[in-house]
């Protein structure tokens, strides 16, 4: 038996992005959570380099989770507008000087 609503077009009948937000949360919490772990062990076995890497590690991880979270999510701000830039008007005037 499923306890999501068969009539809804989002997961579960969550509002949109819930699940994608979600994932996003879990995942660095699972991560920074094991890795801080980590870190403390070394920190305490006088390990300080090994611990200094793994921050390392914690930091790109973490901002490969936040670009793709951030990356995947689009608004209607972020869509592309008619609006042409001053470097594409330039780039037509060009052609069309080429064509005369």
């Amino acid at each position: 038996m499923c306890w999501c609503p068969k009539t809804s077009e989002h997961a579960c009948g969550w509002p949109p992005k819930t699940v994608r937000a979600l994932l996003a949360v879990i995942t660095v919490l699972l991560v920074l959570s094991g890795q801080i772990a980590l870190v403390i062990y070394l920190c305490e076995a006088e390990k300080y380099s090994e611990a200094i890497s793994v921050c390392g590690m914690m930091a790109a991880q973490l901002s490969a989770v936040i670009g793709w979270y951030f990356g995947s999510s689009r608004d209607v701000a972020s869509a592309p507008s008619d609006v042409e830039s001053p470097l594409e008007e330039e780039r037509d005037a060009q052609r069309s000087r080429k064509r005369k």
